[in-house]
């Protein structure tokens, strides 16, 4: 860290400049709070908030839970400040998103899955209907979300950091290195420090490299993107499709082929056997456009590809709130293999005004902006918007108590 005669002073610093630090500048725009941005890459949105499209839709399941019920009151808030986002974009340029979202419904399972959750979740057809006459999807029956978006994550990640100003300022190439104890805390960059009341923490795919949250249950999760070339055929799909995988309807950037099955192997380059696997399962699954997936397959290496990690947790739910001290915890709660059925629940002891936003997972696009409607409100003590009973379900503190359920030891 270059030294300074002072430490640079804010209400709130954001450490992530993807859209979950995107979305925590907006809510704290809201209330007018001076708020700084570190990112330590050249640009936002350089990780998986820099594919060039993104969906927006809720998780359903059967019967409701935690997840189920959480992602639907996202997508519903997401939706509701939607206008906000809207008229920027219009001021500032057009073609950054689409409505309208096509999930398969080719199993007999998908059917039961998706069928029942619309009356278990109380879903009207303003939200989602079965849709069966779709001309780009002939003899295919597809769960339909109106309000479904295809979206340029980088574009998001700008619009809204641009109704955040002027209360938010933005740092790159500035890597965060730690924060102290303090009152105000004070934040260790490799160029300077800062002083802040209140700092978020966005960066979850580097989480286990930080002596205070390595204990979290994080992993990346690897993803591949094909950009696909322009084409007649591309121009007739007039929605996004959910297939197990993923096309992209255009939105001005080119189509997209994606992957969606989870894996927890990490490499920055990309795999020809996945591209060709995408397009198999694309010409099986959308075989309106299977000499369009023919074509391509004669020659998958030229093909552009992308990869992104994006990140998950242990329960795939997302962290959401302030910040546990481990520490303190393995101090107060020693580990005692077997005694945990006896013994009093632990007391949580949290770091001071340190909150986090992270494990948003593949819905990232759909959960960030409530999840940073959550943490704020929860980090100046206001009334949150989600039960409480619901929001201990998204506490990172759940996975220090599970562990001492389990008698499993903290790992240092």
């Amino acid at each position: 860290m270059v030294e300074s005669d002072k430490p640079q002073t804010y209400e709130a610093v954001i450490i992530g400049g993807g859209v979950a630090g995107a979305s925590v500048a907006y809510a704290l725009s809201k209330r007018k709070i001076k708020t700084l941005l570190l990112e330590k890459k050249q640009n936002l949105s350089e990780g998986a908030s820099g594919n060039p499209s993104g969906l927006i839709y809720p998780l359903l399941t059967k019967h409701k839970t935690s997840e189920s019920i959480f992602s639907l009151s996202a997508f519903r808030f997401l939706n509701e400040e939607w206008e906000k986002i809207e008229n920027i974009a219009t001021s500032e340029r057009s073609g950054f998103y689409k409505n309208g979202i096509c999930f398969l419904t080719d199993s007999e399972s998908d059917k039961d899955r998706y069928f029942h959750s619309l009356d278990s979740h109380g879903l009207g057809k303003e939200e989602t209907f079965i849709k069966n006459d779709i001309s780009f999807l002939p003899g295919k029956e597809a769960l339909y979300f109106p309000k479904g978006k295809t979206i340029s994550p980088p574009l998001y990640v700008s619009l809204l950091c641009k109704l955040s100003s002027p209360h938010l300022t933005i740092h790159t190439y500035e890597n965060f290195l730690e924060w102290e104890d303090k009152s105000p805390l004070q934040v260790n960059t490799d160029k300077r420090a800062y002083q802040t009341d209140k700092l978020f923490l966005c960066l979850a795919n580097e989480v286990l490299e930080m002596p205070k949250t390595k204990w979290l249950p994080i992993k990346k999760v690897r993803g591949q993107i094909v950009l696909l070339p322009k084409s007649e055929l591309l121009s007739e799909i007039t929605s996004s499709i959910l297939f197990g995988h993923y096309l992209t309807e255009d939105i001005g950037f080119g189509s997209v082929l994606g992957a969606s099955f989870d894996e927890f192997k990490y490499e920055e380059t990309t795999r020809i056997y996945e591209t060709i696997e995408l397009l198999e399962s694309a010409k099986r699954s959308l075989p309106v456009l299977k000499t369009y997936w023919e074509g391509l397959e004669k020659s998958p290496e030229v093909l552009r590809t992308r990869v992104s990690c994006r990140s998950q947790t242990q329960d795939r739910r997302p962290l959401l709130g302030r910040l546990p001290n481990s520490e303190q915890f393995k101090i107060d709660n020693p580990y005692k293999k077997g005694e945990s059925h006896i013994r009093k629940p632990p007391v949580i002891s949290y770091y001071k005004d340190v909150s986090i936003l992270g494990g948003l997972g593949s819905r990232g696009l759909n959960h960030s902006l409530f999840g940073a409607e959550i943490v704020v409100r929860e980090s100046l003590g206001e009334d949150l918007p989600i039960e409480q009973e619901l929001f201990e379900d998204f506490k990172p503190e759940r996975f220090l108590i599970r562990n001492w359920k389990r008698g499993t030891p903290i790992e240092d």
